[in-house]
């Protein structure tokens, strides 16, 4: 009945989330620092996200139990934790100051605001004709990203930093490789736990990640576009995911193992979401650069839709409920 289903509803919604703020918080630490790893970032730009993602995801998850409002805790919490890289940073300029001249890492200490599940999930909605759903997580997702953005950009105005992107680091490229393997295995896995999966889940999204991730990044190396490299990513991540299912479905993985694919999905996406470039829109649009700022939103917007793009062909590749209109 109609009352069952708002019974249960009210159940999922008062649920307690299966971690506690501190353990939230260092999840969000291991996922920023990875993302800025990822990015392009070294270690004292892994070093800020670490402090500014822990100490921010930590508040806003404490704001959140309080009930206030999702756009002031979004605002407060990026800003605070932008606020607590740049000082960390800062302190330890003091002792080598070569990290004062890490003025991006900020960006990549606030990016556990990112809202994945309704931006890919809205994209998704959007390729299932279910355009109501669909616009309503979308513009819940801009709304969110528009607050994180402008938060970012008020502290980066405050102290007077402008994010130009991380230098090269010169790796060799195995090492490179192996190293961007782990930390894409650490960001998802971290962002797996913000969005309150189960440990087993969150190991099986890291590991996809991984390989995704990987490859995405590779794609780059050698010069694909970040959209094509985007696209072939989420694809990637979709089939392994519906791979994963079928291995556990024919009895060859516990049957507790079988997660719903867009709980493995979603986590193991987020981490390709161009949040470096919807700063840099933000950063420019405040400074009146239109042309650079339409310019980095552009490249964001871009690569964005190719993510969900990505998830919605392979489910077309693998599940008949999405290859035909029925």
């Amino acid at each position: 009945t109609v009352r069952e289903v708002h019974d249960r509803l009210d159940l999922i919604k008062n649920r307690k989330p299966l971690y506690k703020p501190w353990f939230a918080g260092l999840a969000s630490a291991i996922a920023c620092a990875s993302f800025a790893f990822l990015l392009g970032g070294g270690l004292y730009d892994m070093i800020g996200a670490f402090i500014g993602a822990g100490i921010g995801h930590y508040i806003r998850r404490r704001m959140f139990m309080h009930h206030l409002n999702q756009f002031v805790v979004t605002f407060v919490a990026v800003a605070i934790g932008a606020l607590s890289c740049i000082g960390s940073l800062r302190l330890i300029g003091y002792f080598d100051p070569s990290a004062l001249n890490h003025t991006t890492a900020y960006i990549g200490s606030v990016l556990f605001v990112i809202p994945g599940f309704p931006l890919i999930t809205g994209g998704l909605d959007i390729a299932k004709i279910d355009f109501p759903s669909g616009i309503q997580r979308l513009c819940y997702t801009l709304a969110i990203i528009l607050m994180g953005t402008l938060a970012g950009w008020t502290v980066a105005s405050i102290v007077q930093l402008n994010p130009q992107g991380f230098p090269p680091l010169g790796l060799n490229p195995w090492l490179n490789a192996v190293l961007r393997l782990i930390t894409a295995f650490a960001g998802v896995w971290g962002f797996s736990v913000l969005f309150n999966s189960p440990q087993r889940m969150c190991i099986v999204a890291g590991v996809i990640g991984a390989i995704t991730d990987t490859l995405r990044l590779t794609m780059t190396d050698f010069g694909i576009a970040a959209e094509i490299a985007a696209f072939s990513g989420a694809l990637l991540a979709g089939l392994l995911a519906s791979a994963w299912r079928a291995i556990v479905r024919h009895g060859f993985a516990p049957q507790y193992l079988g997660y719903p694919r867009i709980g493995l999905t979603v986590p193991s996406i987020v981490i390709m979401v161009p949040g470096l470039y919807m700063y840099r829109a933000m950063f420019y649009l405040g400074q009146f650069h239109t042309l650079p700022a339409l310019d980095w939103t552009f490249r964001a917007f871009m690569v964005i839709i190719c993510l969900p793009i990505g998830l919605a062909v392979a489910r077309v590749i693998t599940d008949k409920s999405w290859r035909y209109d029925v």
